[in-house]
């Protein structure tokens, strides 16, 4: 299990915490490409959705702790296995 760092920033902290909760990541891949965002429920269910900067999933997925699974238009993320806060 990977342990959270100290290192991410409150808001990498809080898209994690989201994603636990069952919100979904994900990035779109065709016309408006690299928008990122998190949306409650899952991407295209109509649940309230915030939008994340592209820095920010990068440092996740550099991080180990998402991965992604691609899907055309989208690419969905899901947490890897992440231990503590």
């Amino acid at each position: 299990m990977k342990i959270m760092s100290s290192k991410l920033n409150s808001l990498q902290k809080e898209v994690l915490s989201l994603m636990s909760q069952g919100w979904e990541l994900s990035q779109t891949m065709g016309l408006n490409e690299g928008r990122c965002s998190l949306q409650e429920g899952g991407t295209g269910r109509g649940g309230k959705t915030i939008d994340i900067r592209a820095t920010t999933v990068f440092k996740l997925e550099k991080e180990g702790y998402i991965e992604f699974i691609e899907k055309f238009p989208n690419r969905i993320y899901r947490l890897t296995q992440i231990e503590g806060e």
